[in-house]
Formats: C-alpha cells, structure tokens, sequence
C-alpha cells in the first residue's frame, strides 16, 4: 500500500515541488528555492472500532501552496484540487492564508486508510 507521503508527493509533483512539512535540504541556497512550492502535514485519528481497536484511521491533511505576491492562483487551485481528489482523497476546502508577503493557499482533505488486524497502520 503506498504511504499517504508518496501519494501527495505523486499527485503535486506534475503541478510543483511537493515535501511533507520541512524541505528536508535546509542548507539549500534559497536563491534556486523554487518560487511555487507544497508542503503538508497530517494529523491520525482512529475510528469504526471493533473489540476496543479500530478498524480504520482517518487522515486530516493540511496542504500549503507557497507562491509569490502577484502569482495567479485559479489555475493552481483547480488543478490542485483535481490532482489531489484523483489521488484518492476527498475534494479539498480551500482557505486563502494569503497576507502582504506572498500567497498562501491551505487546502484541507482527509483519507481514510485501514488497520489490520493486529492494530498497525498504514501511513
């Protein structure tokens, strides 16, 4: 089962850089950083328990669209909303977080993944 990490870094790639949380090459020159850029987290919940255990975990994610000032965003948004909901997610809510500095689009959208039956999980 592909890990919910691969699953967005697969589904964004094609529309711009995409990394869970913190790029993980910091010491990078932020002169050759790119200009639109994702990043994302997820927070775990389980749910349909069984037997004290559950059944499934349901993923929150928050996923950031990082582009400059005067960038326009309708293409962006659509295909991102597109690219995430065919990836197997639920069609994201947006919310503009933009502010003087540069836009910033949050896109929240949840998954559902399974346990089995030893109560692992698949993230």
């Amino acid at each position: 089962m592909e890990s919910i990490d691969a699953r967005l870094v697969a589904a964004l790639s094609p529309i711009a850089p995409a990394w869970n949380s913190v790029k993980e090459d910091v010491e990078s020159d932020p002169a050759n950083e790119p200009e639109v850029y994702f990043t994302f987290q997820y927070t775990t919940r389980g749910a349909d328990y069984a037997d004290d255990e559950p059944t499934v975990e349901i993923v929150s994610v928050h996923l950031h669209l990082w582009a400059p000032l005067m960038q326009n965003m309708t293409g962006l948004i659509r295909q991102t909303k597109a690219a995430v909901h065919r990836a197997g997610f639920s069609m994201p809510e947006k919310v503009d977080a933009s502010d003087d500095k540069g836009r910033h689009i949050v896109f929240e959208f949840q998954d559902v993944t399974e346990v089995d039956i030893d109560g692992d999980f698949y993230l």
